[in-house]
């Protein structure tokens, strides 16, 4: 299960959101499928890029490992979460297959909250 959306109107940058996948599911492909799914609907939409972020710790390592298999690379950037201001996400981000090579990433639309603790690669 997962969604997507645009941030704003210019549409450069969709965001996707809520990825899981039932534990009996997993290591068959499917979140691959979602997040390709998830990919191929924003570049039809005309996203240059395609924003997440994932909660930091050793449960979302396999996650992680995902993303960045599918050519996500992170950011830099890092949030508390409002849920549980104990955790942090870090942003991670691609470009979309129209815009070629992976660019810079930026995450504009964020609140872009500064964490005071080193930024470290997930």
């Amino acid at each position: 299960m997962t969604g997507a959306y645009f941030a704003d109107n210019d549409r450069e940058a969709a965001t996707l959101r809520g990825m899981w996948v039932d534990p009996n599911a997993r290591r068959r492909g499917a979140g691959r499928s979602l997040v390709e799914a998830v990919a191929t609907w924003a570049r039809d939409a005309g996203a240059e890029r395609l924003d997440l972020a994932v909660t930091e710790g050793e449960m979302s390592e396999p996650a992680v490992a995902l993303y960045r298999t599918l050519g996500f690379m992170a950011t830099g950037e890092r949030e508390s979460l409002e849920s549980d201001p104990s955790l942090t996400a870090g942003f991670m981000s691609r470009a979309s297959d129209r815009t070629g090579p992976h660019r810079e990433p930026r995450c504009p639309g964020r609140k872009n909250k500064q964490i005071d603790s080193p930024v470290r690669d997930m």
